[in-house]
């Protein structure tokens, strides 16, 4: 790949692991390039696995609230 070419998807060989230091040094261009990718991997995943996403964050007393 040059430096013009654009990429939407990696397979899992090809997928490039980034420390957070190389990824800023990216081009921003690039750098959403690979946030779209994860995020929809991470959509497919917590579509598929109900134990993410089934699950209350807060309780009842967990926020505090003044109004009736």
């Amino acid at each position: 790949m040059t430096s013009g070419d654009t990429r939407t998807s990696f397979t899992k060989q090809e997928q490039p692991i980034y420390s957070a230091v190389e990824l800023m040094k990216l081009p921003l261009k690039e750098r959403l390039k690979i946030l779209a990718c994860i995020a929809t991997e991470a959509e497919v995943l917590y579509a598929n696995d109900k134990r993410l996403t089934d699950f209350e964050a807060f309780g009842e007393d967990d926020l505090y609230d003044t109004t009736p």
